[in-house]
């Protein structure tokens, strides 16, 4: 297992030390618009990988994880309807709150079973994406890990000397 520290420590998690960063070329395959995803890992053998954003234009507090959560499965849901697995939950965590729901996909590797989520940091939407082959009991067990090892690092205040010029 690895501890990974995401956007200059707003966000740690724990992959197992099989996850890969993904390389280029597959991730512009995987997503071809330049809005992808900050933070791409993947393994490989498994067909098994876990995407991390930081949307710093996007705000949301911990009160709205439940509203924001369930607006984007309804807007996946209007545009696949009949793709979701698993209807938004709620995941509490010492004192966050992480928003998730389950949809699954198409690829060329077979049918995909998506985890998306969303917590809020630093007052701005964490948005990811795990997913595995929809038959992978295992990957769900694991991604499901990943999710739940997802922590916001206590900051401490850093304090500077105030001179006053005369």
């Amino acid at each position: 297992m690895n501890q990974i520290i995401l956007f200059n420590n707003l966000l740690s998690l724990t992959l197992p030390s099989s996850f890969e960063s993904m390389n280029w070329e597959k991730i512009e395959l995987m997503f071809p618009n330049e809005d992808r995803p900050q933070f791409i890992y993947e393994e490989i053998e498994a067909n098994r990988f876990c995407t991390f954003s930081l949307l710093k234009d996007q705000k949301l507090s911990n009160f709205q994880v439940e509203q924001g959560i369930q607006s984007i499965s309804n807007a996946i849901m209007s545009l696949y309807p009949t793709c979701l697995l698993e209807a938004p939950q709620l995941l509490e965590k010492e004192e966050k709150i992480f928003g998730y729901f389950t949809f699954k996909t198409h690829s060329k590797e077979g049918i995909l079973r998506n985890i998306m989520y969303i917590l809020s940091v630093e007052g701005c939407m964490m948005l990811g994406t795990m997913g595995c082959l929809l038959e992978d009991e295992d990957g769900v067990r694991q991604l499901m890990q990943i999710m739940n090892s997802l922590e916001i690092p206590e900051r401490t205040p850093s304090y500077r000397r105030i001179s006053n010029c005369s």
